[in-house]
């Protein structure tokens, strides 16, 4: 993809020694979802996602945030994270979701949607650190 580069940095962390780092160059209105992971899982299941982002001049009105699908079954599990756009300091994206009665495997997927504006060609970047999906214990 000619839009955007990524590679691991190991000048920018929120933890650690590296994070991964996403560039856009501002020449597409991109459909970005090529960074992504296959996770096995439980069924029938509450789980917790979240990753720490930081961002520089994302541009647009669509941002960067990530997205869980069940990966054969989408219908059954289908969340996204809030979207970060222009310049914003590590924060925390997160979600909580469910998994169906036959889900055995999601994909989390960082995820920009492209835009309908005018101005829609993305620029700026993103860095992600601190991945974690864990099944929420049950209280009972």
């Amino acid at each position: 993809m000619s839009a955007a580069t990524f590679a691991f940095d190991s000048a920018v962390a929120h933890s650690g020694t590296r994070s991964l780092r996403v560039e856009f160059d501002g020449t597409e209105n991109v459909d970005f979802g090529h960074v992504f992971q296959y996770i096995p899982v439980a069924r029938d299941t509450r789980y917790h996602f979240s990753a720490f982002v930081q961002t520089q001049a994302i541009t647009t009105d669509r941002g960067i945030g990530f997205e869980i699908l069940d990966v054969n079954h989408p219908e059954q599990v289908q969340v996204a994270t809030a979207e970060l756009k222009g310049t914003n300091d590590w924060a925390v994206l997160e979600t909580d979701f469910h998994t169906g009665p036959q889900t055995d495997a999601v994909k989390i997927t960082l995820r920009r949607v492209p835009s309908w504006k005018f101005d829609n060609k993305l620029s700026g970047t993103v860095w992600i650190d601190d991945v974690e999906l864990a099944p929420i214990r049950r209280t009972d």
